[in-house]
């Protein structure tokens, strides 16, 4: 059954257990489709000696991928594709909590583009819009995954550096 369901590259059918399973299966070939299969075991009867197994396989693939599209907007500012404000000071308040407890160092950097209104009036907001796009990518560059950098607002940006001196920021 797993190899008509999955093709040849699923995993092994899981051994059941007492009570019910559930698990979700990628597919990549011809499109990426994600399953979720629920595994219940039936128990033999008074009537019936027979014991078995129920298998519901479910399509999900819509239902993920809205839930990844609702977490995008949830997290991450939808032009530069970098933390949200919200976001950034949620993580950054349990970041500074914990750099408080170890007393260790903790930074943060908050910055703007200088004249960036200009930019706005000259060429005209899509042109403002493809800086901020750019400038985001350029901090990425140069920041490690230990980094929480965001957009803080209009042409601000802010990062937390946990571990790291005001000198070394």
């Amino acid at each position: 059954v797993w190899s008509v369901l999955f093709g040849a590259t699923a995993p092994p059918a899981p051994k059941l257990a007492a009570a019910p399973r559930e698990l979700d299966v990628a597919t990549h070939a011809p499109e990426e489709r994600i399953y979720r299969v629920r595994l219940s075991p039936l128990q033999s009867s008074p009537r019936s000696r027979l014991a078995g197994t129920v298998m519901i396989v479910s399509d999900i693939t819509e239902m993920k991928r809205m839930q990844q599209r609702l977490e995008q907007i949830a997290y991450y500012d939808e032009l530069t594709k970098i933390l949200n404000r919200r976001v950034f000071f949620e993580r950054c308040e349990k970041g500074y909590a914990r750099a408080k407890q170890d007393t260790s160092p903790f930074t943060v950097i908050l910055f703007d583009i200088d004249y960036f209104k200009r930019v706005n009036d000259t060429w005209g907001h899509k042109a403002g819009d493809q800086v901020l796009i750019h400038v985001a990518r350029v901090c990425q560059s140069f920041l490690t995954n230990d980094t929480l950098f965001s957009r803080y607002g209009g042409e601000e940006f802010v990062i937390a550096l946990f571990g790291r001196t005001a000198a070394e920021g």
